[in-house]
């Protein structure tokens, strides 16, 4: 419920005022009760309630305990009230210098010198392969069953949170990439071009596997890994991991630090997905097309003037849309 300084400002009047508005978002972001738009928009924009869908395989995956199963949970929702609270730029989703982690997380990602259970930022180390949603352990468990990757389900994720782009449902005959049968040793990568070459599946997944297949250095609990493992790959003999690939607009990348560098380029797009995932979580509905202008509205706005996720949330509140709902 507002407080009584917002009820006074309705009464009189003021929150019509486009600066009175933009005073109460600052004072609203700093408040402790901001914790409730953290764990409400950023749990459904970042899909966290996936994370634990699959229980990884306790005899391919012997270190993984519950305490890191609700710190991969948390470790995202810690990370957007960071960038919130510090007015840092959205791009940290997709790239950072930083994370935000306790002391569990910390000893998963080979961090030391972190104690504790309470979250803090942790600057990184220059060669860290981590930074950004897609070195988060919990994204990578969501994409996978458990014992194998899914770069597919990978592929979507970064689709629908970065870029509220999520591709069209499969053909009702579509079936899964299907796991190693009893003699074969594909790779997933290799049994998903496979699938490719079915003529129904084809068009939609060259679009959409690149977005996966570029992290599958990452296994099944967000390990980094050179080499195959889970299902049947043990020892030292396995196959090496191929993340190399081409996305839709003809950008080509050879490993996971130059795909996460072609999807900064396309910074305006995911600041619009990130636009309207908050417009619709404001309004309660869908987007609609007389939104366009709230939108790019939003998008000149944080392009130039601060980049930042206050800049936005204050764009949305002083608009016409939102003063009309």
């Amino acid at each position: 419920m507002p407080d009584d300084e917002l009820f006074e400002l309705a009464e009189a009047g003021k929150l019509k005022d486009s600066g009175v508005l933009a005073a109460q978002v600052n004072r609203m972001i700093d408040d402790a009760k901001i914790d409730r738009f953290v764990n409400g928009f950023a749990r459904q924009w970042l899909r966290t309630d996936t994370f634990l869908s699959f229980t990884p395989d306790k005899d391919l995956y012997k270190e993984y305990d519950e305490k890191l199963a609700e710190a991969v949970v948390r470790e995202p929702l810690e990370f957007f009230h960071a960038v919130l609270a510090e007015d840092l730029s959205p791009l940290n989703f997709i790239d950072s210098e930083f994370l935000v982690v306790n002391e569990r997380l910390a000893e998963h990602y080979g961090l030391k010198d972190i104690e504790g259970e309470e979250f803090r930022r942790v600057s990184l180390p220059e060669d860290s392969l981590r930074g950004g949603l897609l070195g988060m352990a919990g994204v990578h468990q969501a994409g996978s069953d458990g014992v194998r990757t899914k770069p597919v389900a990978r592929a979507v994720y970064v689709r629908e949170v970065l870029f509220n782009d999520p591709p069209d449902p499969p053909p009702p005959n579509a079936g899964e990439i299907e796991p190693n049968i009893k003699g074969e040793k594909l790779t997933v990568r290799e049994r998903l071009l496979q699938h490719q070459e079915i003529e129904a599946c084809a068009a939609c997944h060259r679009n959409l596997d690149p977005y996966g297949l570029a992290l599958e250095n990452f296994n099944v609990i967000g390990n980094w890994r050179e080499q195959q493992d889970g299902e049947d790959f043990r020892g030292k003999n396995t196959p090496p991991i191929d993340a190399s690939g081409q996305l839709p607009n003809g950008t080509k990348y050879t490993n996971f630090q130059e795909f996460r560098q072609a999807l900064l380029q396309q910074e305006n797009r995911f600041r619009r997905g990130l636009a309207e995932k908050l417009l619709v979580y404001a309004l309660g509905r869908p987007i609609q097309p007389s939104d366009d202008a709230v939108l790019t509205n939003a998008v000149n706005a944080m392009t130039t003037e601060e980049d930042s996720l206050r800049t936005l949330i204050k764009t949305i509140v002083t608009s016409e849309v939102f003063a009309q709902k």
